[in-house]
């Protein structure tokens, strides 16, 4: 049987954790933490620990939320400029590369060697690899390829 979140055993297990994130947070040390909120040293970490990991298990579910709504928009722009695009409007597309640069950095697809984390870095074959290779390799690993991109085997063009 789970307990409410108005529970008064939750709020009250809530309240704690927090007051121990904020102790921590403010330079207390578990044994200071743990003799404040009448628990033991170990009690007091985990306390910590525990806010923490709530802490950053939300901050991971905004992010997705704003990462999702600014992409949203993103496309939005592009629907909207494609036409434009699509007749040879040299302002549109300008405008159309910078909206693509920005969904690039949002997603993640502008890295460079130097920004990818050192796990990445070990794998020097898939930055080696051709555009065609990549295609086939991030299909193979599940990732969502747009269909105009792939079939096309285009990407930008020099002009």
């Amino acid at each position: 049987m789970s307990l409410s979140i108005a529970a008064p055993a939750v709020v009250q297990s809530e309240d704690r954790r927090g007051r121990a994130l904020s102790m921590r947070i403010n330079g207390a040390t578990y044994s200071e933490i743990g003799k404040a909120l009448s628990i033991t040293t170990e009690g007091a970490r985990k306390l910590v620990v525990r806010g923490l990991e709530a802490k950053r298990a939300g901050n991971e579910k905004l992010t997705a939320v704003l990462r999702a709504t600014d992409n949203a928009r993103l496309e939005t722009a592009v629907k909207g400029l494609m036409p434009a695009v699509e007749k040879g409007c040299p302002k549109s597309v300008m405008a159309l590369v910078s909206v693509l640069n920005r969904r690039a950095r949002l997603m993640g697809l502008d890295l460079t060697k130097d920004s990818l984390p050192p796990a990445a870095q070990a794998y020097p074959a898939i930055q080696a690899m051709t555009d065609s290779e990549l295609r086939i390799y991030a299909e193979r690993a599940g990732l969502v390829i747009r269909s105009s991109v792939a079939a096309s085997g285009q990407g930008a063009t020099n002009a």
